[in-house]
């Protein structure tokens, strides 16, 4: 019997790393540090049944700090965030936008 239960918990402890460790900041504060902007990235909230749930706004925003965290960043700023009504094989979705920088703490 195969199980994928290592990967699940391994997934969980990076996302909640990424999450603790990436700032989520305003443009006001983020000028307070010496950054590098590291350029834009998008979470895409899917689903194929228009009775389903999408993620909510702060799932959005952690799945953006994951990827900033992935991209060698450790801050965002939050954009926004924006339904869609045809993105891919989605009935629904929501897309999200953040900007990413790396800062000296």
């Amino acid at each position: 019997m195969s199980t994928n239960a290592n990967e699940a918990i391994l997934s969980s402890i990076s996302r909640s790393a990424a999450t603790n460790h990436v700032l989520d900041l305003s443009y006001q504060k983020l000028h307070q540090y010496n950054f590098v902007a590291l350029g834009m990235i998008e979470s895409i909230g899917c689903s194929t049944d228009y009775n389903n749930f999408l993620p909510s706004d702060s799932q959005m925003r952690e799945q953006l700090a994951i990827e900033t965290a992935q991209n060698g960043g450790n801050a965002m700023i939050f954009n926004h965030c924006r339904s869609a009504t045809s993105y891919g094989d989605c009935k629904k979705a929501k897309v999200c936008k953040a900007e990413s920088f790396r800062v000296e703490l």
